[in-house]
């Protein structure tokens, strides 16, 4: 799966009622309506192919352990129907796309309506609509277009253990049987078996079918995302309910295991967009990396390499830090030619970052742990490696 958000990425400025339209809002102007601020913006999904990929979450969160989830939303779908089933916000997938763990809006209308759905993919398939209704057509529906904060708990232990659903801070306790085609299985009872161990793939904004087929898209705003390896009690989430990062005091940061606020992205240079986790914004300065020349004739000087015109040259290295979400910061100089320098390219098939001309230059971006620096037959200059540092928490990255 490629990375970045492809050539269909726009910027443009803001627009009444004050919302980027970029291919992923990461702005939205509160004060235009809305609920409780509690956030300077938000991420905003098309409900066509948008989510946000979560690197680092693999073994973080495992099978049998304590599990909490939050997030505000805010859920702008017209869907609706018998063949219309949730729009997953969260959810945790095998490599080949295959479930281990769901939660989404209902937007069923058929045997339920309203409430929220949540699912795992063990053998009996436990999935449930939890919602306030006296029977399962009368639940409140949350695609009002309105603010919702979001909870979801997963007990301790082994099998099925008993979840708990929130919506803006009151316990939904009716649980009903899921539409037919969303996964019926344990009905009437609220309980799940995430085997979250088995999962390499955490995504928000919508499900995977086998094979990595992308559906349930949803459609709207989220942000204030928070995962814990604990059971939050209504009363811890009635208070995260209306903080974002800074506000959470030192007792609600115990059992964190990553926060993303979702209110601005770091852009790169080459179209990709990452959100940072709030909770572990540390850097890992990689050690200086040894650059070998892979092709051509360069000249490496430790971090410095000189690039000269008639050929096209190429000089690589190993990051001993491992692949993963970095920040860069290179200068080129003396540059002359026509042709283009291509800054720690990471063999995907496009440039991290590509000049034509000299500057000092500073991005995030993903790398596999050998990258590339190359440049065409037509180009020369120099190039300093002035550092390469490692995001050390679990970054989202904008698809």
């Amino acid at each position: 799966m490629s990375l970045g958000l492809g050539n269909n990425l726009s910027k443009t400025g803001l627009t009444t009622p004050g919302i980027v339209t970029s291919n992923l809002v990461l702005k939205h102007n509160y004060s235009a309506g809305g609920v409780h601020l509690v956030s300077d913006g938000a991420a905003y999904f098309d409900g066509d192919d948008d989510y946000i990929a979560i690197s680092g979450l693999a073994g973080e969160i495992v099978t049998d352990a304590a599990f909490s989830f939050c997030c505000w939303f805010n859920c702008l779908t017209s869907a609706s129907g018998e063949n219309e089933h949730q729009e997953i916000m969260f959810g945790a997938f095998e490599a080949d796309g295959d479930n281990e763990f769901r939660i989404g809006v209902n937007i069923a209308s058929g045997d339920t309506a309203g409430g929220i759905f949540c699912s795992d993919d063990q053998g009996s398939n436990n999935s449930f609509i939890i919602s306030d209704g006296s029977s399962a057509t009368n639940g409140t529906k949350y695609t009002d277009g309105l603010w919702h904060h979001l909870a979801v708990t997963i007990a301790a232990g082994a099998g099925a253990t008993a979840a708990k659903v929130y919506v803006d801070g009151l316990e939904l306790t009716n649980a009903y049987t899921a539409e037919a085609g969303a996964g019926d299985g344990a009905g009437d009872s609220a309980v799940i078996d995430a085997q979250f161990s088995d999962a390499t793939q955490f995504i928000l904004g919508l499900d995977l079918d086998n094979g990595n087929t992308l559906t349930d898209e949803f459609k709207g705003y989220m942000c204030n995302v928070g995962v814990w390896s604990a059971v939050l009690t209504q009363a811890q989430i009635k208070s995260i309910m209306n903080k974002n990062y800074a506000g959470l005091t030192s007792s609600e940061k115990t059992n964190l295991v990553s926060w993303w606020n979702l209110d601005e992205g770091i852009t790169t240079d080459g179209s990709v967009t990452f959100a940072l986790d709030e909770h572990t914004t540390t850097l890992t300065t990689a050690p200086n990396q040894t650059w070998a020349v892979q092709s051509g004739s360069p000249t490496v000087n430790g971090q410095e390499i000189t690039f000269t015109a008639g050929e096209s040259q190429q000089v690589g290295c190993t990051l001993s830090t491992g692949a993963g979400n970095y920040k860069v910061n290179m200068t080129v100089s003396d540059y002359s030619g026509s042709g283009t320098i291509s800054l720690l390219w990471d063999g995907g098939g496009s440039s991290d970052l590509r000049t034509t001309g000299n500057g000092t230059f500073e991005w995030v971006t993903y790398l596999d742990s050998s990258p590339n620096i190359l440049k065409d037959s037509g180009a020369a200059g120099k190039v300093t490696v002035n550092s390469i540092k490692k995001y050390d928490g679990n970054t989202g990255e904008f698809k």
